[in-house]
């Protein structure tokens, strides 16, 4: 069986980040200090370049998809060849007009939740769990939420939503939200629909750096170390392969120092100058499994305690297991 451990870490062998201290584990004066935490954020590094590697040529294939979505399906050098001739780039959007009919019918067909019970004993259960599930619905706008992500799986055939316990005590507990599919990176040697066998998944976000510091107080130096001043989308095209539309991948010309000093390089236009006093850093979530022996109960398939962590503290496991409700 396998169990899921929370880190969150900068993909950086030496980076920052939160990380429950196992039980029994010698303590530091940050876990991420010592020789465990160091061990998983190298291969936490090593994951995070992997899934770039392997992801990248399908990624830019997505990016161009999405573009041609926005009418964005001329490259800059055929573009200026027609511009030459005195004729005008034209596109004709037939592509965004089935693309719409396709995300137009999934908002036209939305249904509510439904909850069935398996047993006579469960009717009431049952309900509850549906009125629970409707009023999260409700209040979360999860079914715009699930329209946003349909958007982005027509487009590029693959979306997220994120279900979670928000701990914000001005919002709903059990939060559902989209999130942009070009911040998630899995484990490209999973061959699940459903990421069963997935082995880690990434989520990246840039953040203000004021917000990272606030969220990471205990490593505000390495932040800082890492923050960069200007947010001028080649460069974050450089991180991510993100940012800069994909049908001019590769079109743009290096910066050199005249260009940097004047406050101009490539075809970008004037970026640099303006933006150097908001510092931004690239933070990272890692969700990753773990291998670990555990003895599991089993029982019949409906049975909540079936694969169940044996506990041998837990009264309902001992009392199952006297039953012979499970094994």
């Amino acid at each position: 069986m396998t169990g899921i451990v929370e880190v969150i870490a900068q993909n950086a062998g030496d980076g920052f980040g939160q990380f429950k201290q196992p039980a029994g584990a010698a303590k530091a004066e940050h876990y991420l200090d010592g020789d465990d935490g160091r061990s998983i954020l190298r291969k936490l590094d090593t994951w995070w370049m992997e899934a770039r590697d392997m992801h990248s040529d399908n990624r830019r294939e997505q990016m161009i998809d999405a573009d041609y979505y926005d009418s964005i399906q001329w490259r800059m050098d055929h573009a200026d060849i027609l511009l030459e001739r005195g004729q005008a780039p034209l596109t004709f959007p037939i592509i965004k007009q089935m693309c719409d009919w396709i995300i137009g019918t999934e908002r036209r067909t939305r249904i509510d939740w439904d909850v069935l019970p398996r047993r006579d004993a469960t009717v009431k259960m049952a309900q509850a769990k549906k009125e629970v599930l409707k009023f999260i619905s409700d209040v979360n706008g999860a079914g715009w939420e699930r329209s946003l992500q349909f958007n982005d799986v027509v487009k590029v055939g693959v979306g997220w939503t994120e279900e979670c316990y928000n701990n914000d005590q001005y919002e709903e507990p059990v939060t559902v939200r989209y999130q942009d599919w070009k911040g998630m990176w899995w484990d490209p040697y999973s061959r699940s629909n459903t990421l069963r066998d997935c082995r880690y998944l990434h989520r990246v976000k840039w953040l203000d750096l004021d917000y990272a510091i606030a969220m990471f107080p205990d490593r505000a130096d390495e932040l800082r170390a890492r923050a960069v001043d200007t947010l001028d989308p080649v460069l974050e095209s450089l991180e991510l392969e993100a940012s800069l539309p994909m049908m001019f991948f590769g079109q743009y010309v290096a910066p050199s120092r005249s260009s940097v000093a004047s406050g101009t390089f490539g075809m970008m236009g004037s970026v640099v100058g303006a933006r150097k006093n908001r510092q931004r850093v690239l933070g990272m979530e890692t969700w990753f499994r773990k291998a670990v022996n555990v003895p599991l109960l089993l029982g019949d398939a409906d049975d909540e305690l079936n694969k169940a962590t044996y506990d041998p503290g837990n009264v309902d496991h001992q009392k199952a297991l006297r039953n012979g409700t499970v094994s």
